[in-house]
């Protein structure tokens, strides 16, 4: 039987690089470096910038082999006109439809995020990171430890 496929769910702002960060994706190397080591995760991004940039732009702004391992977006949750920025919950709801529609809804994911409101107190599937930096080394001591807990 082969490795357990994992789903790596992405924020952009907050986490490929700081908040309000000029330098786009400064983190991009820092992350590929550590999904070396777990060569089964795919990558679904639920970032908000998936709300004005399709998949293949998207998948373009990635320079590491990251790029190849972007499989695919969260869908928008919307409650009537609500904004979904401080709808609580939200992105954990895009990610929950997005393994409803996917053809193995049981399988294994975590969530790289640096808001975590946007996910049920608690959650163990989410690894947090703080938003005046970005996937640093305290993000990755955790993220390893979750991806290490999936295999």
């Amino acid at each position: 039987m082969g490795a357990q496929k994992i789903l790596l769910f992405l924020d952009f702002d907050g986490v490929m690089h700081a908040v309000d960060d000029p330098h786009l994706f400064g983190h991009e190397e820092h992350l590929a470096r550590v999904l070396t080591d777990f060569p089964t995760v795919e990558i679904v991004i639920s970032s908000a910038w998936r709300k004005t940039n399709t998949l293949a732009n998207m998948k373009k702004f990635f320079l590491t082999d990251l790029r190849a391992r972007v499989v695919g977006v969260t869908p928008v949750f919307r409650i009537g006109e609500a904004n979904t920025s401080v709808t609580p919950g939200a992105r954990y709801h895009e990610i929950q439809r997005y393994l409803a529609a996917s053809c193995d809804p049981g399988r294994p994911w975590i969530a790289l995020d640096d808001d975590p409101v946007f996910f049920p107190p608690g959650c163990a599937e989410l690894v947090l990171c703080d938003p005046k930096f970005g996937f640093g080394p305290g993000a990755e001591v955790r993220l390893r430890a979750a991806l290490t807990a999936l295999i």
